[in-house]
């Protein structure tokens, strides 16, 4: 697991959160990390998450990937590590693996680092506007799961019905992520 803090002529735009094998970064809409800057090429570089370590790659890129002021093809990320592409700044700082969450107790409350995850995991998934994506962030002020184990991000407050939840206001309804079907899931509704 590792985190990605993306600033732009030091203006900060992004922090990211990542847990799967493969995180891809470009100028394309498709890419996990969607860079908007003419000289990121449209898949710059990926990172690979495997057993033995981070590793950065660059895909054959037009104008490279920097780690620490050096242009790399292909870098063992460590500890703390400054990576530049085109005009943006990834600041890449690996995060310490949480326990298996099968192990938690579904019913139990997200801690605010689970539900940061679960936020960026959803966001990932969603088109991929960085104004999208903040204003839906933004608007995520409960969250619950349904009956197949899935977790909603609600703007208003929903209700419980048959096997899942419903936003009586007509608001948006964002899915942030599956699990385990929880017998208990009328039981998860939580503010956050």
């Amino acid at each position: 697991m590792f985190r990605l803090i993306i600033t732009r002529e030091k203006d900060r735009v992004n922090e990211a959160f990542f847990d799967q094998g493969e995180v891809t970064i470009g100028r394309q809409q498709d890419n996990d990390v969607c860079l908007h800057d003419t000289t990121v090429s449209g898949h710059h570089a990926r990172v690979l998450q495997r057993e033995d370590g981070i590793v950065l790659e660059d895909l054959g890129s037009t104008n490279g990937t920097y780690v620490n002021g050096e242009r790399v093809s292909r870098y063992d990320l460590r500890g703390t590590e400054v990576i530049v592409i085109g005009k943006h700044r990834l600041e890449f700082q690996p995060l310490p693996v949480e326990p298996e969450r099968e192990r938690r107790d579904p019913t139990q409350q997200l801690s605010r680092r689970e539900l940061e995850n679960l936020i960026t995991s959803a966001m990932r998934d969603q088109p991929r506007s960085a104004a999208l994506r903040a204003t839906t962030a933004k608007t995520l002020n409960w969250i619950a799961q349904d009956s197949a184990g899935t977790w909603w991000g609600f703007s208003n407050q929903p209700e419980c019905q048959a096997d899942g939840w419903v936003d009586p206001q007509s608001g948006p309804r964002i899915r942030l992520k599956d699990e385990r079907p929880n017998p208990a899931w009328q039981d998860t509704l939580q503010k956050i």
